[in-house]
């Protein structure tokens, strides 16, 4: 990483995903500044916004592929919490695509210890606005509490079911975030989004999962190499929902465009996801490979978006002059 400067989080996990090959990895850093804990592969880390893509997208889409939803569905249809809210006609790809109008964010704090119904009720009746598309934490934390209707299993009970994903890890064997004024405490092992740690199992449709760094590099290589329900996922998911702008979306993905989010070498064809604590995965599948980085931004105090992102960018156009097929090689 000398070419791209240090990454500005206390730690950092990469992977470098090829095709089926075994992936690269690359950790270092303190998983805790305050203990000097130094982190490791085994260690686990918040994924944040990484939850809608690898549980929430993934979950609706195998309920598309057998028939218990579809794309057009309507939230009221399917949904009877939904109905008589303003969001009863709004469809699941609209949800999914950050197309429904759904705010981005909204305090649920006052509602901890209330049950998930009464917390998906205070989501549901948020008025949406009118601007879209707009990238939005309410919209998939309904599709969450749909996933739990139609399935009749909560958020945690199938984060306990995939193999990839973790719920609420020991403290000793997780990288720690922000030092959290409202919880007066450091958090680690427990989710840093304010939104997912009011939920009864602290977890929801946005944020609140967690997994090591191979889990993740396991989850974004079956993409890569379109393993089973990941075959929608490429084929659906990165398609382009939206219309043109500077943000373009997917089903949960951000796709290429005029953001800059990808790198300035970026394919055509990529796309990718990002986690407010420092977390950003990006998917090539024309070029044949992946980036995964995983850090604590946030720890203990939070730290420069912009800066991060800045260093992300470098990173995935360090990788780009390697590998990609259309960049200038070094």
């Amino acid at each position: 990483m000398s070419r791209i400067g240090p990454c500005p989080a206390p730690a950092v996990g990469l992977a470098l995903v090829q095709g089926q090959r075994s992936p690269d990895f690359y950790v270092g850093g303190f998983a805790n500044v305050l203990t000097r804990q130094k982190v490791n592969l085994s260690y686990y880390w918040d994924l944040a916004s990484l939850t809608k893509i690898m549980l929430t997208v993934p979950l609706a889409l195998a309920l598309v592929r057998d028939g218990l939803l579809e794309l057009d569905s309507t939230l009221g249809e399917k949904w009877p919490l939904a109905v008589n809210t303003p969001y009863a006609s709004i469809a699941v790809w609209e949800l999914l695509a950050h197309a429904s109008g759904a705010p981005a964010d909204m305090d649920l704090r006052e509602g901890l210890g209330s049950s998930s119904r009464d917390l998906y009720s205070l989501v549901l009746g948020k008025v949406p606005v009118a601007e879209k598309p707009l990238y939005s934490d309410l919209g998939y934390i309904l599709v969450g509490g749909l996933i739990e209707h139609v399935t009749e299993k909560t958020l945690a009970q199938h984060v306990a079911e995939i193999d990839y994903l973790e719920l609420a890890p020991p403290p000793e064997a997780s990288v720690a975030t922000e030092d959290c004024p409202w919880r007066r405490r450091l958090m680690c092992g427990e989710p840093h989004d304010e939104k997912a740690y009011v939920f009864p199992d602290r977890v929801a449709g946005h944020a609140g999962a967690f997994a090591s760094l191979p889990q993740v590099a396991r989850f974004v290589q079956s993409l890569l190499v379109a393993k089973g329900v990941e075959r929608l996922l490429l084929d659906v998911a990165s398609r382009q929902w939206t219309p043109p702008g500077a943000n373009r979306f997917g089903l949960g993905y951000r796709l290429a465009g005029g953001n800059g989010f990808g790198g300035t070498l970026r394919g055509q064809a990529g796309y990718g996801a990002t986690g407010f604590v420092g977390n950003q995965l990006w998917i090539e599948p024309d070029r044949g490979y992946a980036v995964v980085l995983l850090s604590n931004r946030v720890h203990p105090k939070r730290s420069s978006r912009e800066l991060h992102d800045e260093w992300c960018s470098r990173l995935l156009d360090s990788v780009a002059l390697r590998l990609g097929e259309s960049a200038e090689r070094l």
